[in-house]
């Protein structure tokens, strides 16, 4: 679980970088108002359990039961993730440093991990360098990126330094005036060509075509792709098919139908064979909510159906999944004032109920606690609590 939340935690931060003067972490974690800190706990103890749950006011968390946690700057930025072992201490941090247009510039960790990566960006928020160091302060790796004036990706370098060996890439890209890729060079660490991909796009009406080749060291071609991409009048992709040397398909390939109003309302995708592989098909009601998605195998069977209802304010009421006609379970969504949920049910089939969780929030609408329910004899009983505690900049 840690490394799920941590590998989480990083994404968020490089995605962030990316689009560093739009977006922040009170954004991405859908966070209302400036929060300043979180900690979170999860309790199954049935006597904790009643406690919190006959109590009126949700109690301030004792530190001794933090799992995990975190800390933003008064941009909204991330600039700690706390993990905490089953007694209270903590077992590693993740820190976050920003330059002043809201750059990760500086991720590390100590305590059960470490690590640290050191990154440089241009005046176009692109990065440039980053490196990663070993706890004993040692360079691991050094990654080096240059870009075009249209901050395309132009040259990237490589450095992965390792005790029994080392790795080295050196990519080159050109592309021509609309911006297409025209070359794909790789180089080794003396400088000599390793390979290189030469494409050129033609486009007429609405069909464009792409061919690539591969050539090596020698300029002898050793491969070759093809793509075809057709667009509908307004534009949307309706088919992306690719195929290798051999002329087979290749994983990607797929259809697409588009209804007026710019909705997908069909998929098809294919094996390498050109077979159909599978097909899903959407359904929308006039509010452009989708209310069916059906998934179809190669002998155009249904397998797989999810249906969805709306609420007066388009938000789900109720989620089904039908696997071969038959209901696997369903979902049955309630709202509070604020249009925040209040409650989820789950009920497998023949409407057995299989859980219900209640959820509450703060005066920010910040969610703050759910419970999850169990039925026996017919009695709703509580087998599960979560409290988040937030503190907030003035």
């Amino acid at each position: 679980m840690m490394r799920i939340l941590l590998t989480i935690f990083c994404g968020i931060l490089f995605t962030h970088s990316v689009n560093a003067l739009e977006n922040s972490t009170w954004k991405t974690d859908r966070l209302n108002g400036k929060v300043k800190s979180f900690v979170s706990a999860s309790f199954v103890d049935k006597d904790i359990i009643n406690k919190i749950n006959s109590s009126k006011q949700i109690q301030k968390l004792d530190p001794k039961y933090y799992e995990y946690g975190g800390r933003y700057n008064k941009r909204g930025n991330k600039t700690e993730y706390i993990i905490y072992k089953e007694n209270g201490d903590i077992d590693y941090i993740e820190s976050v440093k920003y330059d002043d247009r809201n750059n990760a510039i500086e991720i590390s960790a100590s305590g059960s991990i470490w690590y640290k990566t050191i990154s440089k960006y241009d005046n176009r928020n692109n990065k440039i360098e980053s490196r990663t160091y070993k706890s004993n302060g040692v360079l691991d790796k050094l990654n080096i990126f240059s870009y075009n004036e249209n901050n395309q990706l132009i040259e990237y370098i490589s450095y992965d330094f390792n005790d029994q060996w080392n790795f080295y890439r050196h990519i080159i890209t050109k592309y021509d005036k609309n911006g297409e890729e025209i070359e794909n060079s790789s180089y080794t660490i003396n400088g000599s060509l390793e390979y290189k991909w030469i494409s050129k796009c033609n486009q007429k009406d609405s069909k464009k075509i792409c061919k690539s080749n591969k050539y090596n060291e020698d300029n002898i071609l050793i491969g070759s792709a093809k793509s075809i991409k057709k667009y509908d009048a307004k534009e949307n992709i309706i088919e992306n098919m690719s195929y290798d040397i051999n002329g087979n398909l290749g994983r990607f390939s797929w259809h697409r139908k588009y209804d007026n109003n710019g909705n997908k309302i069909e998929e098809t995708t294919f094996l390498t064979n050109g077979s159909v592989n599978t097909k899903v098909i959407y359904k929308y009601n006039n509010e452009r909510k989708m209310t069916e998605k059906a998934y179809y195998n190669s002998n155009n069977e249904l397998y797989t159906k999810f249906i969805f209802k709306y609420n007066s304010g388009n938000l789900i009421e109720e989620s089904k999944y039908i696997n071969r006609d038959i209901l696997n379970y369903k979902k049955v969504y309630k709202y509070d004032d604020k249009n925040n949920l209040a409650e989820e049910s789950k009920y497998m089939n023949r409407d057995i109920l299989d859980y219900k969780k209640v959820y509450g929030y703060d005066d920010k609408n910040n969610l703050v606690k759910v419970i999850k329910y169990k039925e026996k004899n017919k009695k709703l009983i509580p087998i599960k609590i979560t409290i988040k505690e937030y503190t907030y900049y003035d």
